[in-house]
């Protein structure tokens, strides 16, 4: 399973005032945004560095609706379908089965067997897709 990257993603029921706070901390801005969502890059770098997002968002599994606790960290693999097998074979809990978003978005969510820590696994077309969606004014979530 080759990784191209990953990032921390914060889930929070101060959605605004966190967002505030990462952009004046750290001089980050948006470079994608929707409803209750925001993916957060270094002004000066342009490099990503985190994403934001409502305990109520949509794109969260039901078991983590309005929960405020853990963590949520995003790996784009290029061997997407592989990835979900050897997660499921593993035995791992599957929050989200795979789904796609938006004009050839993929995703799905896994359970850290040992922490409070929820896996997004992300296909990397999703990444090349929303890139070029913000080029063109499209809007949709680029998830996690």
């Amino acid at each position: 399973m080759a990784q191209f990257e990953s990032y921390p993603v914060i889930r929070t029921s101060n959605f605004a005032r966190t967002v505030a706070f990462y952009e004046d901390l750290f001089g980050l801005v948006p470079f994608y945004e929707t409803d209750g969502f925001v993916r957060l890059k270094h002004a000066a770098s342009g490099e990503m560095a985190l994403t934001i997002i409502d305990v109520n968002h949509k794109f969260l599994p039901e078991g983590l609706l309005n929960n405020k606790e853990g963590q949520i960290m995003s790996f784009v693999v290029d061997q997407f379908d592989q990835t979900y097998e050897y997660i499921y074979m593993e035995g791992l809990t599957i929050l989200k089965e795979p789904e796609g978003y938006g004009e050839g978005g993929r995703h799905f969510m896994a359970a850290d067997p040992y922490n409070s820590v929820v896996i997004n696994i992300v296909a990397p077309e999703t990444k090349t897709k929303a890139e070029s969606d913000l080029t063109d004014g499209h809007r949709e979530c680029a998830c996690c």
